[in-house]
């Protein structure tokens, strides 16, 4: 039941929205130095549906989304797949503190820990974006963590 409606929930959404806004600075790492990078920020109707939609969706299908900027459809998946092995296992990417370090980018490509204080691995950031793509999503998106905490892909400027 939940699958079938996730997949009207995605039949049924907007594709591009029309009421973007940047959003503040995002310190990430680019492979050489901490870099400030934006990305826009859609209000809650926007979607970008994968292409195509998974013929199954997982049995957690609910843990991940598709969302992002109205300029998703020019990122170039290569980027982000440079950007995931920009990922120190070891580091620590956290939206807490002064100057935090939230995520990597490469080209447009931004992969980063949203919402307030909080906090992932090096691992998890990968594990998210890994996740990303296998529920189907070729460009942007978001892993929904259990703490309330997003793992992002998404398109930015800055990088």
């Amino acid at each position: 039941m939940m699958k079938q409606s996730l997949l009207s929930l995605v039949a049924c959404s907007v594709a591009l929205s029309s009421s973007s806004s940047l959003a503040p600075a995002l310190s990430l790492w680019n492979g050489t130095q901490l870099v400030n990078a934006v990305a826009l920020v859609e209000d809650s109707s926007s979607f970008i549906a994968p292409d195509p939609l998974p013929a199954a969706l997982p049995d957690a299908a609910v843990t991940w989304d598709c969302k992002g900027s109205t300029l998703c459809w020019s990122l170039a998946p290569r980027d982000c797949d440079t950007a995931a092995r920009l990922s120190d296992v070891n580091a620590i990417y956290t939206t807490k503190g002064v100057a935090p370090n939230v995520g990597v980018c490469f080209g447009h490509c931004g992969i980063f820990v949203q919402r307030p204080a909080c906090t992932v691995d090096g691992q998890a950031l990968k594990n998210g974006y890994d996740g990303i793509r296998d529920f189907g999503c070729k460009r942007c998106g978001s892993e929904h963590q259990d703490d309330g905490c997003l793992v992002t892909v998404n398109y930015v400027t800055g990088c």
